[in-house]
């Protein structure tokens, strides 16, 4: 392991004996140790801490660094997310025109409709201060990349500094965009029938869930119109008689657009990640993904070749991809391999992060109100 730098900041860093020889400190106290840090240490803990990345030669930070190269650009430059619009009922619905009403962060109705239709978080899922809107192809800024609590809390979950934005531009290179026009349409805000705006769910997340939900004709007839371009076949108010083949219709839309986006959101995290977050039903897949990114050459453009045509043939490519193990056993190996080495990369992470909270007191319990090693 190469020996610690010493920066004017941390002149005793070189000191001592590694967290490796100590024995690297389970995640309970490796949190409380990051809990005891002030703001300011934290801010200093993270910059310590990337400037340690910077230095380490890891697959996972050199698949990452390439990956960084793809922006092109300032993400500053990057327009800020904003709440999705809903569909319009003057436009979309205008025989039955509900007027709209966003629900406030305080609405108890927002809130049971946010736990039913979102998924819990998963212990690995990644914060991110960047989000990819499939529906344009543009990258948008949702929050703070310089962080030090994301940045921790990522590291804690397997992700190095960056992987965020590193996971916006895989998936807007691995995007060939066929399914645009569709995700845009679910893309919108979640309504009901009584005109309530769900801030925070789309109609992806309510068609996803598998839960019975709401389709309003604003909504229903909104995916025809901007999809289809359909506006004669149906019209507002939709007769009882005509509902169940108009949503049959939506939901016949909707299943490419999920099986294009999942797949890609579970490569993306796979580029970087050993066991992500799983994606929909693809994390028994995992190594055999991973051993297609070796057969990719961990290249996304080489990968965007690599992925069925048309989202309705996803099933059987999944199907041609499962059996690699059996088909292609060398290369399977070598998923299985890039696999453990990312697994290492991420303990090697949360090794160094010990390190810096070693030698920043972290790990010694500070009676109350007590300033820190570094502080006096």
């Amino acid at each position: 392991m190469r020996a610690v730098l010493v920066l004017t900041t941390f002149a005793s860093l070189g000191a001592g004996q590694s967290g490796a020889a100590q024995g690297l400190p389970d995640d309970d106290a490796v949190r409380a140790a990051w809990k005891r840090l002030t703001s300011e240490e934290r801010i200093e803990a993270a910059e310590f801490f990337r400037f340690e990345c910077d230095q380490l030669s890891l697959t996972k930070l050199e698949l990452l660094r390439k990956t960084l190269a793809l922006a092109g650009e300032d993400p500053e430059s990057w327009p800020a997310w904003s709440e999705p619009d809903f569909y319009s009922p003057e436009v979309h619905a205008p025989g039955l025109p509900i007027p709209r009403k966003r629900l406030g962060p305080k609405s108890k109705t927002l809130a049971t409709q946010l736990e039913r239709f979102l998924p819990k978080p998963h212990a690995r899922e990644l914060l991110s201060a960047y989000r990819y809107d499939w529906g344009t192809g543009r990258i948008h800024r949702s929050g703070d990349p310089w962080d030090p609590d994301a940045l921790f809390e990522n590291l804690m979950r397997g992700h190095a500094p960056s992987t965020d934005l590193a996971n916006a531009l895989l998936l807007r290179a691995l995007d060939d965009g066929k399914q645009r026009k569709t995700l845009a349409a679910f893309g919108h805000a979640y309504t009901d029938r009584e005109g309530n705006v769900f801030t925070g769910i789309t109609l992806y997340d309510a068609w996803r869930s598998g839960r019975l939900i709401e389709m309003p004709d604003i909504d229903a007839l909104g995916i025809v119109h901007d999809v289809l371009d359909e506006w004669e076949r149906w019209v507002s108010p939709v007769p009882a008689s005509q509902q169940t083949p108009l949503y049959d219709l939506v939901g016949e839309l909707f299943a490419p657009a999920r099986s294009h986006k999942e797949l890609r959101e579970t490569l993306a995290g796979l580029f970087l990640g050993a066991n992500p977050a799983p994606v929909g039903t693809y994390a028994g897949l995992h190594t055999s993904l991973h051993a297609l990114w070796v057969r990719a050459g961990s290249d996304p453009n080489r990968m965007l070749e690599l992925l069925p045509e048309e989202a309705k043939r996803t099933a059987a490519w999944i199907k041609r991809t499962a059996k690699i193990a059996a088909d292609d056993p060398e290369t399977f190996d070598a998923g299985l391999q890039r696999q453990a080495e990312l697994a290492n990369d991420e303990e090697r992470l949360r090794r160094t992060m010990s390190e810096v909270l070693r030698k920043m007191g972290a790990f010694d319990e500070r009676p109350k109100g007590e300033k820190s090693a570094r502080e006096r």
